[in-house]
């Protein structure tokens, strides 16, 4: 706990750079205290995919299915979005993908989300970094790198990724990032096969070297790993992982995250938004519960909010460790051609978010 409090804070302790930030926080943080039930709450925190777009073809790739044809979100679509998140008083904005440094206009749509008072993210691989991008994005007001490393080991991660020499540019260009100002987080899938391996277990050694956190994603079944229920984490893997936490302190789930309880923030804290408008809960949950063309993102919450599990701090991962979450909502979106689905097509959803 200690550690993690040391480390929030030398990501938001910015008052030469960001003077409106601690206040923005603070606001923030004492409207979800206050906050009578989750649809009074603030957002904390939301996921801004850019573009479906990559320079990879990872193993594990969430995005898999979800690219369309329709046209991706405007300039002005993302002044509204922009607006409407701070009316909901998020207070960190992360960029993503696909590969985000891969979109041309990306420093010009950060600058659209008030970076001056909200901390801000970018979801990467750090191949297509350079001395140069990463002092035009720390410019534009990114804060934070959260930088994808799944193994260690060279020949792993760059299996893992299918390109060769990837976790060598990752690595270099990680330190490009440091001295240009950056924070960086490291960000890695643990998996049933992986999660007791050297090259694991190598990265959370290299953190505590480095004193950078790492954040831990686990093995969900959509996207390129629809089916693949031999990677998901049994109770043994998960305890195992809890004894990791005790001797790497600077290691962590998003649920560490969040302004309250521990647990699955998807809904009460947290959104994503993909390129092309549509609100979902978390980059591994498939389905749309509306459109910020045509509804309000407070709307489009509220809705998302009619489901009990988005309003309360699930113990598991929803999309990869709740078995019944998976069977009622998740599996009905593989015969889905088009994802993510919509609300008003999934047979459970249709009746509980009219």
């Amino acid at each position: 706990m200690i550690q993690r409090i040391i480390d929030n804070l030398k990501y938001i302790f910015q008052p030469v750079r960001k003077p409106l930030l601690i206040p923005h926080i603070a606001a923030s943080y004492f409207g979800h205290m206050i906050g009578h039930d989750a649809c009074q709450k603030p957002l904390r925190n939301i996921d801004i995919a850019v573009s479906y777009d990559c320079n990879l073809a990872c193993e594990h790739c969430s995005c898999e299915g979800m690219k369309q044809k329709e046209d991706t979100l405007t300039s002005r679509n993302y002044k509204k979005l922009a607006a409407e998140v701070c009316e909901l008083g998020t207070i960190y904005v992360a960029f993503t993908g696909g590969e985000p440094l891969v979109n041309k206009d990306l420093e010009a749509i950060i600058q659209i989300f008030f970076p001056w008072r909200n901390l801000i993210g970018l979801q990467t691989n750090a191949l297509l970094l350079s001395k140069e991008r990463a002092s035009s994005l720390y410019k534009v007001g990114v804060d934070v790198l959260q930088v994808s490393l799944d193994s260690y080991d060279p020949d792993e991660h760059d299996s893992f990724r299918r390109m060769k020499g990837a976790h060598r540019e990752t690595l270099k260009n990680v330190e490009i990032a440091l001295a240009q100002g950056m924070k960086i987080i490291l960000c890695t899938t643990v998996t049933h096969s992986n999660i007791r391996s050297e090259g694991i277990l190598n990265i959370f050694r290299f953190s505590r070297q480095k004193h950078i956190p790492v954040v831990v994603s686990i093995a969900c079944p959509v996207g390129r790993w629809k089916w693949n229920f031999n990677e998901l984490l049994t109770n043994q893997d998960r305890k195992y992982f809890s004894a990791l936490q005790r001797e790497f302190p600077q290691l962590r789930r998003d649920f560490d995250s969040n302004y309250s309880k521990s647990g699955c923030a998807a809904g009460t804290e947290k959104l994503y938004i993909t390129p092309y408008g549509d609100v979902i809960p978390c980059p591994f949950i498939h389905i749309s519960f509306g459109n910020i063309k045509d509804e309000s993102l407070r709307v489009i919450r509220d809705r998302m909010l009619k489901l009990e599990r988005f309003r309360e701090y699930n113990q598991v991962c929803l999309a990869g460790e709740d078995k019944n979450f998976f069977e009622q909502y998740i599996k009905p979106t593989y015969d889905v051609k088009d994802l993510p689905q919509r609300w008003e097509d999934h047979p459970t959803l249709s009746k509980i978010c009219q």
